[in-house]
Formats: structure tokens, sequence, C-alpha cells
């Protein structure tokens, strides 16, 4: 019997093979950026990080280049290099921003604040934003607080007086003061620079005349782009000192913030559906790691 076979082409989806270490180093800079560098995003693990997905959008770039060596930075993070035909020189394809989403909900242990914490990813995006000269991380997804239950009467304590300490001067805290109108009641000042003022004068700035409520949202207006400064004063017990005591903390705090749109709109939990207002340290510092309840009071 002879049996006569033609050849038949068949397209598959493109594969991207990935080197470990490429993904090892996403890993490291998704748990930086999503976690936290703090206590809380130290102590902080995601126990499936299997599940995580990362991709890059890239733009050309060149250097120069010394003895015909790479750097490792160009080795392991860029693409489609090409060397000048002296070999001083090369042109490549680099990196700008990290995104990652999740084929499953992310669960986080918080350990410090007691909690198993489950978070279904769909975007998250890591880049550098040149109209505010800083790296700005961008997030959405759903959440759901799991408690973990108390070890002993000494870890109740300990877990609830951890919730205080991290609520107070996190954006959380600072957003639902600005719903409320209470920015001095809760130890905050802001300041902006003086326009035209050569010599960038920090005067302070009234954010809640900026504010316009409707119902169960507050809706900042008019400051897209404006970058303001934080300052929060605490007193010896961590708790925020009311400024229109004409008291003030003995330690002081400075962070900043950034409205991202022309209308920024706030939850009266506190929470922002955009991720339109942006801060930088020592707010900023707060991240994921760090994360509480939208409904969490703290106890007195």
């Amino acid at each position: 019997m002879n049996l006569f076979l033609t050849a038949r082409e068949i397209k598959i989806q493109e594969v991207n093979i990935m080197d470990k270490n490429l993904r090892d180093y996403n890993l490291e800079n998704f748990r930086t950026q999503f976690l936290g560098t703090d206590v809380w995003g130290k102590y902080a693990q995601i126990e499936n990080e299997e599940v995580l997905q990362f991709t890059r959008d890239y733009k050309m770039a060149g250097r120069q280049i010394y003895n015909k060596i790479l750097p490792n930075y160009i080795k392991l993070k860029c693409d489609s290099i090409v060397w000048s035909e002296d070999s001083t020189s090369i042109s490549f394809k680099e990196p700008y921003n990290l995104k990652a989403s999740a084929s499953q909900p992310l669960k986080i242990n918080l350990p410090l604040l007691g909690y198993t914490f489950y978070y279904d990813l769909v975007d998250f995006v890591w880049q550098y934003q040149s109209d505010f000269n800083a790296d700005i991380c961008f997030n959405l997804g759903y959440s759901h607080f799991q408690q973990q239950p108390y070890q002993s009467k000494r870890d109740s304590i300990r877990i609830q007086n951890n919730r205080v300490k991290n609520y107070y001067n996190s954006a959380q805290h600072f957003r639902k003061s600005l719903y409320e109108k209470k920015l001095p009641q809760n130890g905050y000042k802001v300041y902006g620079k003086i326009r035209n003022d050569l010599k960038g004068k920090l005067t302070e700035v009234d954010l809640e005349s900026c504010m316009k409520t409707e119902g169960n949202i507050a809706k900042i207006i008019g400051i897209k782009g404006v970058k303001l400064y934080i300052e929060y004063f605490e007193n010896l017990k961590g708790l925020p000192v009311d400024l229109t005591q004409k008291r003030r903390g003995i330690k002081k705090i400075e962070s900043v913030v950034y409205f991202i749109n022309d209308t920024c709109r706030i939850w009266n939990t506190g929470s922002v559906p955009d991720n339109s207002i942006v801060f930088g340290p020592e707010i900023g510092l707060k991240k994921f790691g760090s994360l509480l309840p939208e409904d969490y009071v703290p106890t007195k």
C-alpha cells in the first residue's frame, strides 16, 4: 500500500517566551509599587503570584557603549538592540511602563492588620508621568476583606492599634477628611505656590473651596495638574491634632498630592473611583499593603 502525504500549513498564535530573570524583575517591581516599601508593605504577602501576567510598552532609545560591554539594565529589560557600525553606540526599544493583570483574584495576607485581602485586579499600570515629574501607579479592580481570627486578647489589641496607626495620615483618611470638609480638624494643612512668584513661595490653600458635594460624591474642580503640599500634625499618641484649636502637634509630616483630572470625585467613604488623586511621599508610600476596608472607622 502506497500512501502519499501533502504538507498543510497551520498557523498558531504567537507565543512570547520570557526569561525567568525578567519575570522575577517584574515581580519585584510589582511588589514594590503594589504593596509598598513601608513596614506594612514589607510584611504583606501575595500568596498566589503565579496568576499575575506582565507586559510593557516600549519606546526607541539610544546609548553610547564603551568597550563593547552592554549594561545589565539593557541586557535584561530592552529589546531589538542594534549596534552601530563602529560598535560605539546602540539603539534599542526601552520599556517605559509596567502593566499587570491577573487570571484570578489576588490573595494577599496582611498580618499586621489582621486581614486577608482579595483583589480582582483588572488593570495595573506603573509609569513615569512627565507632567508631575514622578512615577505614577494606577490600579483598577474589586476588593474584598476577610477578618483573620485573633490568636489572643493581646493579639487583638496589637492589631487594633496597628489599624489606627495605619489609618491616620493615609490617602483614605485625607480624602475622607476633605469630603467631610474637616481637613484642619484632622491635622491637615494644604499649601500651593503663588502664581508668578519667582521665589516659589508657598501659601495655604483652601482646598475645600474647590469642592462641590452632590449626594454621596464630592467633586474637586479646577485644579488639574496642580502640585499641592500637605502638612500633617500629630500628637504624642500618633493621633491627629485639631488645628482649629490653635494647637500644633510635636510632629509634622509632609506629603504631596496631585489632581490628575479636571474633575476629581471622592465618595463619602474616602475612596476615588478613577485614580484621579495621586499622593507623593509620605502618604504615597502607603499602598495596598496598608489598605483598610472602605467602611473602617478607627477605634477611640
